[in-house]
């Protein structure tokens, strides 16, 4: 996992509040290994590695359910964003490309920008 892996996953926990969004339920900042960024599609997917709507921040329980029961999680990512943002999500995965890293960095900079505001 690389340093803008980390700054990522801390600001789908961050905008989660630190709550699991499959259970509810709630964890502390410095409980990192207890409240997971999940990726719908998988993180080696470069296209949506740093997208906001591909993860979810999931206890480990329900990361773990989740990750045993595809179809479920698909179902629930679905109901979650509606049948047209979960269709636009899925056609930003199926792109090929090649991260611009400084273009990464540019956007986590905006997101923790915002969190804080």
């Amino acid at each position: 996992m690389t340093t803008l892996d980390r700054r990522f996953s801390d600001l789908v926990r961050n905008f989660a509040e630190w709550r699991c969004a499959g259970c509810g339920a709630e964890f502390y900042a410095d409980d990192r290994g207890g409240l997971h960024c999940s990726h719908f599609w998988s993180r080696n997917n470069q296209a949506t590695r740093f997208d906001l709507e591909n993860c979810d921040a999931l206890c480990w329980l329900c990361h773990d359910r989740f990750s045993r029961h595809p179809e479920e999680y698909r179902d629930w990512k679905l109901e979650r964003l509606g049948r047209e943002r979960f269709d636009a999500l899925a056609e930003r995965a199926r792109q090929i490309i090649h991260p611009d890293i400084s273009a990464i960095r540019a956007r986590i900079r905006e997101l923790e920008a915002r969190r804080a505001a």
